[in-house]
C-alpha cells in the first residue's frame, strides 16, 4: 500500500511496524499505535497551535494564511485553538473473536 502523501517520519514508524516479523508482536505494536492516535492528533493540534501564535508574533492573520495556504478564517480558529472536527467519536470497536 502507498503512503507516498504522509510525512517521513509517518512514513519511518509504517515502515518499522511493518518490518515486525512476528505476527503477534505485529498486532500489539499496531493496536497501540492505533491507541495512541487520539492523544497524538491532539499533541499535534498544540504544535501547531504554539507555532502559529510564535509566527503571529511577526506576522498578521492575513499574512499567515497567505504563507501557509489557508484563509485567514481558519488562520484565527487555530490561533484560538478551535477546532474543525465536529463529527462525533467514533463507538468503541468490540473485541472480534475467530471461534472457526
Amino acid at each position: 500500500m502507498s503512503t507516498s502523501s504522509l510525512p517521513p517520519a509517518f512514513e519511518t514508524a509504517l515502515t518499522a511496524l511493518r518490518e515486525i516479523a512476528d505476527p503477534e508482536e505485529q498486532a500489539r505494536a499496531a493496536t497501540a499505535a492505533l491507541a495512541a492516535v487520539p492523544e497524538f492528533h491532539a499533541a499535534l493540534r498544540g504544535v501547531r497551535q504554539e507555532s502559529f501564535q510564535r509566527l503571529n508574533k511577526t506576522m498578521t492573520g492575513d499574512q499567515m494564511a497567505t504563507l501557509l495556504g489557508l484563509s485567514a478564517p481558519r488562520v484565527s480558529q487555530i490561533l484560538r485553538g478551535v477546532t474543525k472536527n465536529k463529527r462525533p467519536a467514533p463507538p468503541a470497536v468490540e473485541r472480534m473473536v475467530d471461534d472457526a
